[in-house]
């Protein structure tokens, strides 16, 4: 008789998780909410919605950004654009993130003008940093998605070692 008991080893997710987001700007560039805002918890839809522009808070020109965590994603939407602009940058950190993050990889997708990619992470931030030399654009509505690798949870860990072991110990039984 062979008893097998295993589990494929889950990885964490960010649904549930209380987000927060500090975003800052350089040059002429402006971004609307600015410092730090509310943690929000991660559910579907949006989590956040931004202004990048020159200062109007999207009213008449700007770079409309929504922010959706999903459980290995995060979707980034763009809408509109900016001119007049001699250049700068923004930044976007993302905190709070509960479960420890190993990786963080662009799934594809850009801006028209100016650029848009994660900078920097730890196991528990994501730093995302836009970047231009006059405008951004994001007519058309682009998406940018990043795939976002947590470690496994401890239970998942714990439930494929048992069954690595079960298997182990059936094997020398059959000896």
């Amino acid at each position: 008789m062979c008893l097998a008991l295993g589990a494929p080893v889950a990885s964490a997710g960010m649904i549930g998780n209380n987000v927060s987001v500090t975003t800052s700007a350089t040059g002429d560039v402006t971004i609307t909410p600015s410092g730090a805002g509310p943690a929000v918890v991660v559910d579907p839809g949006a989590e956040f919605t931004l202004c990048v522009g020159p200062g109007d808070g999207c009213g008449q020109a700007g770079l409309f950004t929504s922010v959706d965590f999903k459980d290995a994603t995060i979707d980034f939407q763009f809408y509109g654009s900016t001119g007049g602009m001699t250049g700068g940058t923004f930044t976007l950190v993302f905190t709070g993130i509960q479960d420890s993050i190993v990786n963080v990889i662009n799934l594809g997708g850009s801006l028209n003008g100016g650029t848009f990619d994660v900078s920097a992470f730890d196991t528990s931030s994501i730093t995302f940093t836009g970047t231009t030399g006059g405008a951004f654009d994001g007519t058309n509505g682009p998406t940018i998605s990043f795939a976002v690798t947590q470690a496994p949870e401890p239970a998942s860990v714990f439930t494929a070692a048992l069954g690595l072991f079960a298997v182990g110990l059936s094997r020398l039984r059959k000896r």
